[in-house]
């Protein structure tokens, strides 16, 4: 397989590339030049610059591409098919640098099932022959490293193929899922709306284990250098309030008595 050095127009970490007879059809097909057409001035490249660069094709122009293809091939009802495509991947070559093979895949049929380009990568990667004798972890990067720079490079594609685990990989009907479609990601954190209220425990606690729990936490703030400053004055105030309820003692008022007598000595 030829390599092709690009210096100027291609700079991307992984392209796309086609067969010699798929780069014909593309370049050549009324309906696909049409929508090249649409797809150059929408994304303010010139149509001659993507059909300059086949057999070659970046990320960002081959899934929107593929996106109208298969709404035409929708309208239509014929599928349309493609011989292997090849994701080539830059590697550094002296002052310049290359683009070498990464991942075939082979037989790319667009038809209505079609969700995404990245779904036949994964495919390929844990379902090819030459991919056989690579044990799980290198798959599972050689396809993260992929699905990264694919990602970078359509940031609003929502529907991509997600890397399976090891399990699901060794499933005998393993199958590709797609985020968006197969599975939703949930929340990390619940919504404000169902945090509970931060005065309802506290409302809800006798007064006598309210104080009891106030002192003890007074303990360990003390023990701890004088930390949890925020909540301090809540306990201060507990604290007050049981000891002026402990000032209609007997033994308080002995205490008074006392004080009372050394003054007037």
């Amino acid at each position: 397989m030829a390599l092709f050095k690009k210096r100027a127009k291609l700079q991307e970490p992984f392209v796309l590339e086609f067969s010699k007879g798929d780069s014909q059809k593309l370049r050549h097909d009324a309906v696909v030049t049409e929508l090249i057409e649409e797809l150059g001035q929408q994304e303010r490249v010139a149509r001659s610059g993507i059909i300059q660069q086949l057999p070659l094709m970046t990320l960002n122009v081959a899934c929107q591409l593929f996106q109208r293809l298969r709404e035409h091939v929708i309208d239509q009802g014929d599928p349309m098919n493609f011989e292997a495509i090849t994701v080539l991947q830059r590697q550094a070559a002296g002052r310049g640098f290359k683009y070498e093979p990464y991942v075939r895949v082979g037989q790319f049929t667009l038809d209505r099932d079609y969700r995404d380009f990245t779904g036949a990568v994964v495919n390929s990667i844990f379902n090819a022959p030459e991919f056989a004798d690579i044990d799980y972890d290198d798959k599972r990067t050689w396809a993260s490293d992929f699905m990264a720079a694919y990602q970078a490079a359509n940031p609003d594609q929502q529907v991509v193929a997600l890397v399976p685990s090891e399990a699901q990989a060794e499933a005998d009907d393993f199958h590709v899922r797609y985020a968006g479609l197969d599975e939703v990601v949930q929340p990390a954190t619940r919504p404000a709306s169902e945090a509970p209220a931060a005065s309802s425990a506290t409302e809800k606690v006798p007064a006598s284990q309210t104080g009891a729990t106030t002192k003890n936490q007074a303990t360990k703030v003390a023990a701890s250098g004088g930390q949890q400053q925020v909540s301090r004055p809540v306990r201060v105030i507990v604290q007050v309030s049981v000891k002026l309820g402990l000032m209609n003692q007997p033994v308080k008022r002995r205490g008074v008595q006392r004080l009372n007598r050394k003054k007037c000595r």
